[in-house]
């Protein structure tokens, strides 16, 4: 696989996810006040993607010194805390991502493990990491919906 395609392929599966998630919180809407956070929600997350394209693509999470802590880790670090507030802050928010059938979708994120499977066939990621990394996390990704369908049969 050639970097150009990877270039391509990592972030159409990055804007999918970030509609899916959009689109899930978009349906659970019950007011006026969740159209707004589902909105907003979607606005966060796509510009969250578009930023961190960036600063990946300017190397900013290359790890420069190997005794300092990782970007990458501080990134994350950041991004769950700042999500940890906003589930403190709207009730509406915790709302729509407690309800299982909802938690269960929002695996469709995990269709994005197929990059690991990309990277390895470009002799970027070792298989032994890859492989089970790359088909689990599509295997559960794909099955979301239908289990998610399921729950919601089950319960309803």
């Amino acid at each position: 696989m050639s970097m150009p395609l990877l270039a391509v392929v990592v972030p159409a599966l990055t804007a999918a996810v970030v509609v899916a998630i959009f689109l899930v919180l978009w349906r659970e809407r019950t007011s006026a006040g969740e159209s707004r956070i589902a909105v907003a929600s979607g606005v966060v997350l796509a510009a969250w993607a578009i930023v961190a394209a960036m600063l990946a693509r300017r190397g900013f999470f290359e790890q420069r010194d190997p005794n300092s802590v990782p970007p990458i880790g501080i990134t994350l670090a950041l991004v769950l805390v700042a999500l940890a507030v906003c589930l403190v802050v709207s009730p509406s928010l915790r709302r729509l991502l407690t309800n299982q059938r909802n938690l269960i979708l929002l695996n469709l994120w995990r269709l994005v493990g197929v990059v690991f499977l990309l990277l390895m066939a470009n002799g970027q990621m070792p298989a032994l990491w890859a492989l089970p990394a790359g088909i689990g996390d599509v295997i559960v990704g794909a099955m979301a919906p239908s289990i998610a369908r399921a729950v919601y049969r089950f319960e309803g």
